[in-house]
C-alpha cells in the first residue's frame, strides 16, 4: 500500500464535500407561480374552518401563504402544492380573499394572486354596469391591491395617450380618479407583478408601437416610479410574467406577431431585464400564458397563434413551448383551434392535474365567436379541443368561480355587442347544461380587454374591461346575493325530563348566508312547555350569525311537540325548527349500572332508588330485563303495584354470571308516571 497517496484522497474528498455543500447552500428559490382552482374553489360565508390546498409550480418548503396580503405559516410546502388553515373567522362575512405563496430567500419572492370568493352558492346570476372616466384610447385593464388598503384597484394601458391609469378602488365598486403615467408608444397591453422583490405590485406593459416594454415600479401606496423600457421585439401585443430561470427573479414574455415568435426578457430583479430571448411559434402569435403543462417544474409558455396578419383570417392554433428552466424553449408542439385563436388562458378541470388551455377564436361563424377547451391529457399532452359557441368577436377569457358553487367558470369578453358569455361550469371539464342563468352582464359600448376581481368585497367576483370609444371604464358587479338562512339544526329532541325542572340549554345558530342584509320580523316559540331566548338583532348583515337558545320544561308526564317559528325577509322564510320531549315523575338514582368484573357462579347486586315526584300515587307496569345478555342479570324490587306520592322504592338488580365474558342488557321499567324508562346494564363474567 502507498501511504503517501491517503492526504490526497483525503483531500480530494473534502474538496467535494466543500463543493457540493456550497452548491446546496448556494441554492435559489425562484418565484412560485400558482395555478387555478383552489381547493376548495370558493367557500360559504359563516361555514366551518377547513385546509385550503394551493396548486402550482417551484414552491419552496419556506414558503409562506398570503391570505389578502397577510402572511401565515403553512400547513405544508410541497413543490407543487401548498396547504394552509383556513379558520372559521376568516371566512366569517362575505368577501374575496386574495391568495398568495411567498417563497422566502435566498431568491423567492410572491407568486401570481387567486380570487377565493366567500359568499353563498346561486343558480341566477345579474349583472349591474357603472362607469368610470378613464384616459384617451384606454386599452387593457389589469386587477391588484396597488395601495395595500385591501381594497382593489385597476391600471389600464392607454393606446391613443402612450400611458397607464391607475384607479384606486374604494371598495364599494367605485373607483377614484385616475391617476396617468407615461409608457411606450401604443401601449395595448398590461400585467402586474413583482419585479424587484419589495412586496409591492408593479406594472408592466407591452408597447406594440414602440417594440419594448415599460416597467413601472410601485410605491406600495398607490402611486408608480417613472417607466423603465426594456426593448422586446417587434410590435408585442400582449405581456405574461413567471420566472422562467429559477433565479428568484420575475421575467416576462411577450409575442412578436409580424415575427412569429416570442421574446422572453429575464429580469434583473430591480424592474430591468437582460436583452429578448426569442423562440418561434405558429404564426401571427397576439397573446400568451404561462403554466407548467408537463409537471417538469419548469414554466412553459402557450401562445395564441391568429394566423392572421390581414383579415379574412385561417384556421388558428396554439403553439405550447416547453420550458428548459433557463428562459429558452427548445420544444415546440402546435395544436389547431380554431378560426382567428387570439386570446389563451390556463387553468385545470381536475384540481390535482396540470393546467389546461382555453383559446378564444374571435369569429368562426356568423361573425359569433367561439372558446376551444384543450384538456391537458398528462404530461403536457392535449386531448382534441371541445369547441363551446360564444358570441361576436370574442376577444378574452376570464376563470373563476363566478356563482360560488365550487366549480370552475369562464367569462368571454364578445366585443362586439359589449356582452359577456358565462360559461358555467360541471367540475369535469366540461360547461353548460347546468341550469345556471346569467342575464344583464353587458358593457355599454365596444371594449376591449377584460380582469376579473371582487370590486364590492361581497363575495361575488366582478368584471372591469376598457372602452376606448368612450374613454370609460366600465365595471360589472354582480348584483348582491339575497339574504338566505341557514340553521345548525332543524330539530331538537329533548328526551324525557323530569315535570318541571327545566332541561339543559340547546344552541341553535342562525347564520344569513346571503349577501343582503336579512330582516327578522318575530321568533316564536311554541307551546308554552318549550323555552326560547335569543340574540338575533332586526336586521342581520350577510354572513352573520345570531344564536336561539331553547330549553324544555314539561309540566305533565306525557310526550310534547312543538316549534320554534323564524319570520324574516329571506325567501324561504319562515323557517321553522321543530321540538319534541316528553316528561316524567318518575326519578331514578341511577341511570346504568356496570358490574365490573364478576367470578363465575358468584353475584353482585346494585340498587336503584326509584321517586315518584308526584303528589299523586304512580302504578307500576311492568319490570323487564331483555337484551342478549339478559339471562345473567336479574331483578328484584319492593315497590309493589303502586308507589304513593313523593314516596320512594328500591329496585335491585343481580348480576350472576354463568360463564366468561362481557354480558350486557337493559332493565326496563313502566310506570303510569311518564314514558318507559331504560336503564343499561353490564357485566363481566371472569
Amino acid at each position: 500500500m502507498n501511504f503517501m497517496t491517503l492526504p490526497v484522497r483525503r483531500s480530494i474528498c473534502v474538496c467535494i464535500f466543500t463543493l457540493t455543500l456550497a452548491s446546496l447552500l448556494s441554492a435559489t428559490n425562484a418565484v412560485p407561480w400558482l395555478r387555478e382552482p383552489l381547493s376548495p374553489m370558493s367557500a360559504t360565508a359563516g361555514g366551518p374552518a377547513f385546509t385550503l390546498s394551493i396548486y402550482g409550480t417551484n414552491i419552496a418548503t419556506n414558503c409562506k401563504v398570503l391570505w389578502n396580503g397577510v402572511k401565515r405559516n403553512a400547513m405544508s410546502c410541497g413543490t407543487t402544492n401548498v396547504l394552509v388553515s383556513v379558520t372559521a373567522a376568516d371566512i366569517a362575512v362575505p368577501g374575496t380573499a386574495v391568495i398568495q405563496v411567498e417563497n422566502d430567500t435566498p431568491g423567492g419572492g410572491y407568486s401570481n394572486a387567486i380570487n377565493f370568493p366567500i359568499g353563498t352558492s346561486k343558480t341566477a346570476l345579474t349583472g349591474v354596469n357603472s362607469t368610470a372616466p378613464a384616459a384617451n384610447g384606454v386599452a387593457w385593464p389589469a386587477v391588484g391591491d396597488f395601495n395595500n388598503d385591501g381594497k382593489l384597484d385597476v391600471a389600464t394601458a392607454n393606446a391613443s395617450a402612450n400611458s397607464v391609469s391607475v384607479f384606486l378602488g374604494n371598495g364599494d365598486g367605485t373607483f377614484q380618479p385616475h391617476a396617468d403615467y407615461n409608457v411606450g408608444t401604443t401601449p395595448s397591453y398590461i400585467a402586474t407583478g413583482d419585479f424587484n422583490n419589495d412586496g409591492n405590485l408593479d406594472l408592466v406593459v407591452a408597447n406594440k408601437g414602440s417594440n419594448n416594454i415599460s416597467v413601472l415600479l410601485g410605491n406600495g401606496d398607490g402611486t408608480f416610479q417613472a417607466a423603465i423600457n426594456a426593448s422586446a421585439g417587434a410590435g408585442p401585443t400582449a405581456v405574461a410574467t413567471a420566472d422562467f430561470n429559477h433565479d428568484g427573479k420575475l421575467d416576462v414574455v411577450v409575442p412578436n406577431p409580424s415575427a412569429n415568435t416570442v421574446s422572453v426578457l429575464l429580469g434583473n430583479g430591480d424592474g430591468t431585464f437582460g436583452s429578448p430571448l426569442t423562440s418561434s411559434t405558429a404564426a401571427y402569435p397576439v397573446h400568451v400564458a404561462v403554466a407548467d403543462f408537463d409537471g417538469d417544474g419548469k414554466i412553459d409558455v402557450v401562445a395564441a397563434a391568429s394566423n392572421c396578419a390581414t383579415p379574412p383570417c385561417g384556421m388558428g392554433s396554439i403553439s405550447v413551448l416547453r420550458g428548459k428552466g433557463d428562459g429558452t424553449f427548445p420544444t415546440r408542439h402546435d395544436f389547431q383551434a380554431d378560426i382567428g385563436t387570439s386570446f389563451v388562458a390556463v387553468a385545470s378541470s381536475v384540481i390535482s392535474a396540470e393546467s389546461d388551455i382555453i383559446a378564444v377564436n374571435p369569429s368562426v361563424s356568423g361573425g359569433n365567436g367561439s372558446i376551444s377547451y384543450f384538456l391537458n391529457k398528462g404530461r403536457g399532452t392535449f386531448a382534441t379541443p371541445v369547441s363551446y359557441p360564444t358570441g361576436a368577436s370574442s376577444s378574452a377569457v376570464v376563470i373563476g368561480d363566478f356563482n360560488n358553487d365550487n366549480k370552475l367558470d369562464l367569462a368571454v369578453l364578445n366585443s362586439q355587442g359589449a356582452g359577456l358569455t358565462l360559461e358555467f361550469g360541471n367540475g369535469n371539464g366540461t360547461f353548460g347544461g347546468n341550469g345556471i342563468t346569467a342575464s344583464s352582464f353587458t358593457f355599454s359600448g365596444n371594449t376591449t380587454g377584460l380582469a376579473v376581481g371582487d370590486f364590492n368585497n361581497d363575495g361575488q367576483l366582478d368584471f372591469v374591461s376598457a372602452n376606448g370609444s368612450s374613454n370609460d371604464l366600465e365595471i360589472l358587479t354582480q348584483q348582491q346575493a339575497p339574504a338566505a338562512v341557514s340553521l345548525s339544526q332543524t330539530s331538537v329532541n329533548f328526551g324525557v325530563q323530569l315535570v318541571e325542572v327545566v332541561s339543559p340549554t340547546t344552541k341553535v345558530t342562525l347564520t344569513n348566508s346571503g349577501g343582503a342584509t336579512l330582516s327578522i320580523s318575530s321568533i316564536t316559540v311554541s307551546p308554552t312547555q318549550f323555552l326560547e331566548s335569543n340574540d338575533c338583532p332586526s336586521t342581520l348583515a350577510g354572513g352573520h350569525s345570531c344564536t336561539l337558545s331553547l330549553a324544555f320544561d314539561p309540566t305533565g308526564a306525557i310526550g310534547y311537540g312543538g316549534s320554534v317559528i323564524i319570520t324574516d325577509s329571506a325567501t324561504t322564510s319562515p323557517q321553522t325548527i321543530s321540538l319534541n320531549g316528553a316528561g316524567t315523575f318518575t326519578q331514578y338514582s341511577a341511570t346504568s349500572l356496570n358490574f365490573g368484573n364478576v367470578t363465575v357462579g358468584a353475584t353482585s347486586s346494585l340498587p336503584i332508588t326509584l321517586t315518584n315526584l308526584s303528589d299523586n300515587p304512580i302504578n307500576f307496569f311492568t319490570f323487564n330485563i331483555h337484551g342478549t345478555g339478559h339471562a345473567q342479570f336479574s331483578q328484584t324490587n319492593n315497590c309493589g303495584t303502586q308507589l304513593a306520592g313523593r314516596a320512594s322504592c328500591t329496585l335491585t338488580v343481580t348480576f350472576a354470571p354463568t360463564f366468561k365474558g362481557t354480558r350486557n342488557a337493559t332493565f326496563s321499567v313502566a310506570t303510569s308516571g311518564g314514558p318507559r324508562t331504560d336503564i343499561p346494564l353490564t357485566g363481566t363474567g371472569q
